[in-house]
């Protein structure tokens, strides 16, 4: 996984869309022209999927996850839609995706790819380091993003802002 990349890619699209944290994912999924459901089932058990649906993307979320944990299966699916499927970067790629959905689930590469995409997309690098050198504790800093803790623990970690033990 190249971290870097994908973390340059949620700042780049959090810059070009001028997103404030905490993100408004709706509000993302507007801007971008695509849309989202909240569902009581998706196939498999699955919480989160995201759709090509021929000029659009489609993102079904399962109503009965908790609301943090359903804003960063949100945001995996927009890492899948751009790092993978290359929506709105890549048309041919994108193309090839026609019909096709990708969902979270597993613990693959590309859900790995994803879960990052989510974490820095929501908990940009510079505001995340600018809460924790202000002392702000994880909680504070969870709250912040609208993140469970164990979310903002992650990324703090993948920071280099907290240990690993």
């Amino acid at each position: 996984m190249n971290r870097d990349r994908i973390n340059r890619l949620a700042s780049k699209i959090s810059d070009i869309l001028e997103i404030e944290t905490p993100v408004n994912l709706y509000d993302v999924i507007n801007k971008l022209e695509g849309e989202i459901q909240e569902v009581d089932f998706i196939e498999n058990g699955h919480e989160a999927k995201v759709e090509n649906k021929k000029g659009y993307f489609l993102i079904k979320i399962n109503k009965n996850i908790d609301s943090k944990r359903k804003r960063f299966s949100i945001a995996h699916e927009l890492g899948h839609l751009f790092y993978h499927m290359k929506y709105l970067i890549d048309d041919q790629v994108w193309g090839q995706f026609e019909g096709q959905s990708m969902y979270r689930y597993g613990t693959e590469e590309p859900e790995v790819e994803a879960n990052e995409f989510a974490a820095a997309f929501l908990m940009p690098k510079n505001k995340f380091e600018n809460l924790f050198y202000a002392k702000k504790t994880l909680k504070d800093i969870a709250e912040h993003f609208e993140v469970s803790e164990a979310a903002a623990l992650n990324r703090g970690r993948h920071l280099g802002l907290y240990s690993w033990r």
